[in-house]
């Protein structure tokens, strides 16, 4: 293993679409989930080297109601939504899922009922990490889209940017 393949390996991922991948650019900062209810808002990663499953994204179909959403595919979000991308920083920068619910004050039943949703999209909370609050730019090690098979390290945020749609 190369020193870098070393290196990427030791990064935890958020994973996003382009055009949230825009904003977060744009922003300069990844802003944390607001989904759980009454807890501290967290910001996810996955230790995933791949891809998080519970990140692919969801559609509604036009007329159905919330219980009907329809997952897309990596490759259908892919094309769909402005490209895949994810943004590495040290894992040590962030908290085990379990550790980090606790701290973000997730109930432990709601944690549970989130593993499970979680397990069935094919996602592996020992993968899972987070950041309380929102995550800088500047913190960001490295960000790489998805291109012809693979993750794809953007030479610069600038790049990133480029690539995303927003400059």
């Amino acid at each position: 293993m190369s020193a870098t393949d070393l290196q990427r390996a030791m990064l935890i991922w958020h994973y996003t679409v382009g055009r949230y991948a825009e904003r977060i650019l744009a922003e300069g900062v990844i802003r944390p989930d607001k989904s759980e209810r009454g807890s501290r808002p967290v910001t996810w990663f996955s230790a995933n080297p791949s891809y998080e499953p519970t990140a692919l994204k969801r559609l509604k179909r036009v007329g159905e109601t919330e219980q009907s959403l329809w997952p897309l595919s990596f490759e259908e979000q892919d094309r769909l939504l402005g490209g895949n991308y994810r943004f590495g920083i040290p894992r040590t920068s962030a908290l085990p899922w379990v550790k980090c619910c606790a701290k973000a004050q997730i109930e432990k039943r709601e944690r549970l009922g989130l593993e499970a949703v979680g397990r069935d999209y094919g996602g592996k909370p020992s993968e899972w990490y987070g950041v309380l609050g929102a995550v800088l730019i500047e913190d960001v090690q490295t960000v790489e889209r998805w291109q012809a098979g693979e993750w794809k390290p953007c030479a610069t945020k600038l790049e990133a940017s480029v690539r995303a749609g927003h400059a």
